[in-house]
């Protein structure tokens, strides 16, 4: 989007919520090809954890972040909601609210109980979700990323559930706070390292990065970190680097957008609201990098 086209958007206002989930118990741990724990699909098999930050909300409007009561975030269009878990280091993603749908085929073994079906009898989730999530064919997917072809000379990556790369494609040796948001195996490699800026730096989808600082510190430590780290750009919360990256640990990100005008907001006009826009370019870093 060139600059002329966003001169009159809006600057960025959204509302959050980062709700912990967990497994449900009711299904069979689910193994991956690598031999490592990966999330369930069924419909039931994942739920939301009491305490914490469920059901709390933030908002984020003037370049900072602030807990506000739930009933500000009445009537605010959904912009995007994500789930998440946490599974040695590895990061996934289901891009909708894992504890309301089946994911992906829905595939999935009871576990046993007195009386119930035997372990190769066919999943009862798959055929329980309504006709109207028929068509949910979207699975649990590692983060990866996206290095967008045109500011690629600074070698910016974009967080996504759709990109090529599993690597940051740039990093600085100064650029610590990247090592506090992700784990080793994302961190760029060492041959790709550049000691200077512009070099480096990370933005992406709005539910992904949030994610990262919910990951960053530990569940009970989470509210806080919203408030300190999101701001215009991120803002270290100096905690251990490591502390939230626990195993099968879950998370729904939910993120609210403003009203546009009502001309705008109508189905069929073939546009984008405001809201939608400004959050879409802060999302691609018009307004600045997430980390720099």
């Amino acid at each position: 989007m060139s600059l002329q086209s966003t001169r009159q958007v809006q600057y960025p206002r959204f509302w959050l919520s980062v709700d912990p989930i967990k497994p449900s118990g009711r299904f069979q741990e689910r193994i991956d090809r690598t031999g490592h724990w990966a999330p369930p699909r069924p419909l039931h098999s994942n739920e939301y954890v009491p305490g914490y930050t469920t059901r709390r909300w933030f908002e984020f409007s003037n370049w900072r972040t602030r807990e506000v009561e739930s009933q500000e975030v009445n009537g605010k269009p959904p912009y995007k909601t994500y789930s998440f878990y946490m599974s040695n280091h590895k990061i996934w993603i289901y891009r909708s609210d894992a504890t309301h749908y089946k994911v992906g085929d829905g595939s999935g073994n009871p576990r046993i109980t007195s009386g119930a079906a035997s372990d190769d009898e066919e999943d009862e989730s798959s055929s329980e979700s309504s006709s109207d999530d028929d068509d949910r064919v979207e699975d649990w997917v590692p983060l990866k990323f996206r290095w967008p072809d045109e500011i690629n000379s600074s070698g910016v990556s974009y967080a996504t559930t759709r990109g090529p790369y599993d690597r940051l494609r740039l990093q600085r040796p100064d650029q610590v706070v990247l090592r506090e948001l992700l784990p080793d195996q994302y961190l760029a490699t060492p041959e790709t390292q550049r000691p200077r800026r512009p070099y480096g730096g990370l933005i992406g989808e709005l539910p992904i990065l949030i994610a990262l600082i919910a990951y960053s510190v530990r569940p009970n430590e989470v509210d806080g970190a919203l408030v300190h780290c999101l701001r215009r750009g991120y803002r270290s919360y100096n905690r251990p680097r490591g502390g939230g990256w626990n195993q099968q640990r879950g998370l729904v990100v939910r993120v609210f957008r403003n009203l546009g005008n009502p001309n705008e907001e109508a189905l069929d006009n073939g546009r984008l609201s405001a809201p939608v826009r400004a959050l879409q370019l802060l999302e691609n870093g018009y307004y600045g990098k997430f980390v720099e």
